[in-house]
């Protein structure tokens, strides 16, 4: 099972490199849901994080917001999809540059980790969005990419000796992408309590996700929790 979310308590972090204001410069910041699910699997209650991929791409810093993360984020995000916080799924990102103090590092599954309080962010308006999840695998401060994709959930069949079954829409009637003993799986979107649109697990790629994705019944998986 993946381990999604970096717990970065006082006790993990080492050395504090400053307690003045730094500025990054040019770099990628990334505002996020993590699943958390109860442990019968039952109940998830969607967490949100902020963190920032330096413009070398090579350590992300996990952020201290003060306020509210949710006002933060509709202030510095320039493209924010519709169904981002009513969905509380998935990840976005902007490119600029972050003010911060107090950077922290700790080692956390023998890799650096790092945190840092932010105090202002100014959007660079005029760059496309950065996908931050092909550094995952090589940046610090995603445990070597485990624990690097706090968006993604995978879920397992509840019958192992059933196939999964990607349609091409929700629907029972839709015609079939592929078929076969494809597990585990990870969500993409969750369309409806019914169905949710997915992809094949594979660790191998740099999003975790194969090109083999469509339209799964919910009911016939678990979070792998």
């Amino acid at each position: 099972m993946l381990k999604k979310i970096l717990i970065l308590t006082a006790s993990v972090f080492i050395a504090s490199t400053s307690t003045a204001q730094e500025i990054l410069a040019g770099g990628t910041l990334e505002a996020y849901w993590a699943d958390d699910w109860n442990d019968e699997a039952t109940v998830n209650t969607p967490h949100l994080g902020v963190r920032y991929l330096t413009a070398d791409k090579t350590k992300f810093i996990v952020l201290n917001i003060k306020g509210k993360k949710i006002d933060f984020i509709k202030k510095n995000f320039k493209n924010i999809p519709d169904n981002f916080f009513k969905r509380k799924e998935w990840y976005i990102t902007q490119q600029g540059d972050l003010t911060v103090t107090k950077i922290k590092e700790g080692m956390l599954c023998n890799d650096y980790i790092y945190n840092a309080n932010a105090i202002a962010f100014k959007p660079d308006i005029f760059s496309p969005p950065v996908d931050t999840a092909p550094f995952v695998k090589t940046a610090h401060g995603a445990c070597n990419g485990d624990g690097g994709y706090p968006y993604i959930t995978t879920f397992v069949k509840k019958n192992e000796n059933l196939d999964t079954e990607f349609k091409s829409a929700p629907l029972d009637s839709a015609p079939t992408i592929a078929k076969g003993n494809y597990n585990p799986i990870v969500k993409i979107e969750k369309i409806n309590e019914e169905w949710m649109f997915a992809g094949v697990y594979d660790a191998g790629a740099s999003n975790l996700i194969s090109p083999i994705k469509g339209y799964v019944r919910t009911n016939n998986f678990k979070a792998d929790n």
